[in-house]
């Protein structure tokens, strides 16, 4: 059977098949996602090793933050006896002014080595360079507060070694766990956009088109007693009944290109094809008179 003999449906069956159709996506968007849903149950990040990594990195950041705090005293006692001269305003005590010289290098040490090698593995572009260069300044400098601690060099890069060893470790797991956050933000985001926009309008659902084909599908084939037919038949047919939907459309969009290209569109090409009718010569006298006018004897 040929698409051109099928049964056209009515516009109420084409109706009813779209209902259903939107019935079902309704069914299929359900209620609004929700972040656990999206959750996955990993393996744990970590393993025994991890735990011995974390006691030797414990004992070498206590020595290295030692270390650091008496570089860090050092050169704030160098440098409070210039700033101390002739400040105007509100100054610090010497006592306080070194605290928190040794406070904030020791925040600045380890900690800022692992959140820059963090941000330097997970960022991109020129955020991912910046942070590198980050990262690689804040080891310089654990290296040289331990270094001018007094002890024999190789004692004094042990402790800071190991802390930069583990740290990199340390930075994986950590860019591992927030590596599974976001893909879970991801996931999360793209469901909640779907099913925003899906209850707004249920026919922008990414699933409406290949429903509604299987419903308009069904009414045809129940109208024409068909129990199957070949997949491009059944989309020949279907492309046949949605053409009420954008026919409309295509005729504006044929008129207009016509009226662009010629000045008279559709309206000259149908008037052209009516056939020309001509009115019947008068008669006058029973006699036909061609040029309309009769004639006198």
């Amino acid at each position: 059977m040929a698409t051109a003999n099928l049964k056209t449906l009515t516009s109420k069956q084409y109706d009813d098949a779209k209902n259903k159709a939107l019935q079902r996506i309704q069914n299929r968007i359900g209620e609004k996602p929700t972040r656990a849903q999206f959750k996955r149950e990993y393996g744990r990040i970590w393993n025994t090793l991890d735990i011995l990594a974390i006691i030797i990195f414990i004992a070498a950041l206590a020595i290295s933050s030692v270390h650091i705090l008496a570089y860090a005293g050092q050169q704030a006692n160098s440098s409070f006896v210039h700033s101390a001269v002739g400040v105007l305003g509100i100054q610090l005590a010497d006592t306080s002014y070194g605290v928190i010289h040794q406070i904030g290098f020791i925040l600045l040490a380890e900690s800022a080595m692992l959140l820059f090698f963090v941000l330097a593995r997970t960022s991109k572009g020129y955020d991912r360079y910046l942070s590198g260069l980050l990262a690689v300044a804040a080891v310089a400098f654990v290296f040289t507060a331990n270094i001018a601690s007094g002890l024999n060099p190789f004692l004094s890069i042990l402790a800071p070694g190991f802390t930069v060893g583990i740290g990199f470790r340390l930075e994986k797991l950590i860019a591992i766990s927030l590596h599974r956050t976001r893909e879970l933000d991801t996931r999360y985001r793209d469901a909640l956009a779907v099913w925003e926009l899906a209850s707004q309008d249920p026919e922008q659902h990414p699933d409406f088109q290949a429903v509604f084909k299987r419903e308009l599908w069904d009414a045809i084939a129940r109208k024409n007693r068909i129990e199957d037919a070949p997949a491009v038949f059944k989309h020949q047919a279907v492309a046949a009944e949605m053409k009420r939907d954008t026919w409309a459309f295509e005729e504006s969009n044929t008129a207009t290109t016509a009226n662009a290209s010629n000045g008279h569109g559709e309206h000259q090409d149908f008037l052209s094809a009516m056939p020309v009718i001509t009115p019947p010569p008068a008669t006058v006298n029973g006699h036909t008179n061609d040029n309309g006018a009769g004639s006198h004897a």
